[in-house]
């Protein structure tokens, strides 16, 4: 596929994922968010379960707000965090960028508590 060697490549329900070094996801289809599986919203971005692997969330930029330069250095961050090999008990780990129907969203270890219940936000606290 388009000169990828294969072991770049990961099948997910029948679509190609072409894996790039440093996170960079880039999937051949688009990822169908649904509203009600909205679980946070942030400054900038909403955050949903994603729909197809329940220990991932997804988080979307709410339209009309530039806060690229901010996502990026965030992205940047985690990047320096995988190159010097840190644990990821305490955070969570960073997957890649995938296309919805809402948007590019930023894909994320979803954190759960004791109960299985999702993991309230440290605002809440």
């Amino acid at each position: 596929m388009d000169g990828i060697p294969s072991s770049s490549l990961i099948w997910k329900n029948n679509h190609p994922l072409r894996i790039d070094l440093l996170f960079q996801v880039k999937i051949s289809y688009m990822l169908n968010i649904n509203e009600a599986d909205l679980i946070g919203k942030g400054a900038h971005r909403l955050c949903y379960k994603h729909p197809e692997n329940k220990s991932l969330c997804i988080k979307v930029v709410v339209r009309g707000h530039d806060c690229a330069l901010e996502i990026e250095r965030e992205k940047k961050y985690y990047r320096h965090l995988q190159k010097r090999g840190i644990s990821w008990d305490m955070i969570p780990r960073y997957y890649g960028d995938i296309e919805t129907n809402l948007g590019l969203g930023s894909v994320f270890d979803l954190i759960y508590d004791e109960d299985f219940s999702v993991s309230k936000s440290l605002e809440y606290y």
